[in-house]
């Protein structure tokens, strides 16, 4: 496993700004909780667990964990919301689809889509941006009726990502 994966540049420079203010941080390096040696040079996850939490950067999880010393528990505490939160918002967005409310249908793409990018999955924030900007526009219909089953997909895969490590 070489730690680099395509995909972690915004994270590599999270991570970076952190060390920069934290001289000893990452420059020293930590173990996290999944148990391997975290670096700024990148992430410690296995190449075989990589594959199978594909809908999650966890390059960005590790980058959260790396400040979460003064608030202990608190990227498990954003991603149970995340997860809580997630199925009431994609009700809503079907149900501002077959309303024709696009206010609240950009309203709730723009929510998930910075709470899933900032937890890392980073396909479902794709989805709900491009979901945002069908509905700011009105215009396209048809596009947001084919997007939210998408986004729907990609959450029960990211779920299923947080569950499988100890997340969810």
């Amino acid at each position: 496993m070489d730690g680099k994966r395509n995909g972690d540049t915004w994270c590599d420079s999270v991570v970076d700004g952190w060390a920069q203010t934290h001289r000893d941080g990452l420059a020293k390096g930590f173990t996290g909780s999944h148990g391997f040696r975290v670096t700024r040079k990148g992430s410690p996850w296995p190449a075989n667990r990589v594959r199978s939490l594909n809908p999650v950067n966890f390059g960005v999880i590790d980058a959260l964990r790396a400040i979460e010393v003064r608030r202990p528990g608190m990227v498990k505490r954003f991603v149970e919301s995340f997860l809580r939160q997630a199925p009431e918002r994609l009700a809503r967005m079907e149900e501002s689809v077959a309303t024709g409310d696009w206010a609240t249908l950009e309203r709730l793409a723009s929510d998930m889509e910075s709470d899933s990018g900032n937890l890392g999955a980073r396909r479902l924030s794709a989805l709900c941006g491009e979901l945002r900007k069908a509905a700011r526009e009105g215009a396209h219909p048809d596009l947001c009726v084919d997007v939210v089953p998408r986004v729907e997909a990609e959450f029960k895969e990211v779920r299923t990502a947080f569950a499988a490590a100890g997340l969810g």
